[in-house]
């Protein structure tokens, strides 16, 4: 699952991230003793309501995510926006030794290029300055790092 954590200010900071993780690792134990139970129809239900919850934190993630993009428009120029929001994304993945990527972004659009032991590798889009279209394609490119390190290794076909 791809998750960008924003605040009004702008993209969280480490502190703040780790916060959120030892609250999650909280959270996530709770969600086992519940979903593990002895009782079927009780750990039914438990997993019925983590799905319904799931989905409720996605929508809204997503939405706050639509919501930063139309708000720094004003300040920062859209594919700067862009630019930064990928930036974030690719800086979770880990990259083997010999990998190294960089986010570049102009009038034309946003690019991602990626350097491997075998060469480089570039993808990149055109933003249509909707919201919900570009944050897909910014996950789309953000998943072709990791799939190209993936293939380079040879896990992919």
């Amino acid at each position: 699952m791809i998750e960008v954590n924003i605040k009004k200010e702008g993209i969280l900071t480490n502190l703040d991230k780790e916060r959120n993780k030892q609250i999650e690792m909280g959270e996530m134990n709770e969600i086992l003793d519940a979903v593990g139970q002895d009782d079927e129809k009780k750990a039914a239900k438990a997993v019925i309501e983590l799905n319904q919850e799931l989905e409720k934190k996605n929508k809204a993630k997503e939405e706050r995510l639509q919501e930063y993009l139309q708000d720094k428009s004003k300040h920062l120029t859209y594919n700067m926006i862009l630019r930064n929001l990928l930036d974030a994304l690719c800086s979770e993945v880990d990259l083997p030794d010999g990998f190294d990527y960089r986010v570049q972004e102009d009038e034309k659009g946003v690019a991602l290029i990626i350097k491997t032991p075998v060469g480089y590798f570039a993808k990149g889009f055109k933003p249509i300055q909707d919201g919900k279209y570009d944050l897909n394609a910014v996950k789309t490119i953000r998943d072709n790092l990791e799939n190209t390190i993936d293939r380079v290794k040879g896990k992919l076909n």
